[in-house]
């Protein structure tokens, strides 16, 4: 089985490992879980683990959606804030250099 697989399986911080008694880490014992299963096996394994762990944001871009005007706000508010800064960082380099 594939490393990358098995990596993105240890980010899901929720997924059931069943190897009860494993000495060490959680790595360890998702790498006991895992060991001899064929890819058939692992593969529904790692997409449940994966939609499970990313169900939380799914619902919140589902309320986002949902709200008019909501995405424009932030950006609006998002890049006000922005403009300040760079304002204040320009301001600063203009007085550091004498201009």
């Amino acid at each position: 089985m594939r490393r990358s697989f098995i990596a993105i399986l240890l980010c899901v911080p929720k997924v059931e490992v069943s190897a009860v008694g494993c000495p060490g880490s959680r790595s360890d014992a998702v790498l006991l879980d895992v060991e001899g299963k064929r890819w058939g096996d692992f593969k529904p394994m790692l997409a449940d683990a994966v939609i499970e762990h990313l169900r939380p944001i799914q619902a919140r871009y589902v309320e986002v959606r949902k709200e008019p005007g909501y995405l424009d706000e932030v950006l609006q508010r998002g890049a006000e804030s922005a403009e300040k800064t760079a304002n204040w960082t320009l301001d600063n380099c203009r007085d550091a250099m004498g201009l």
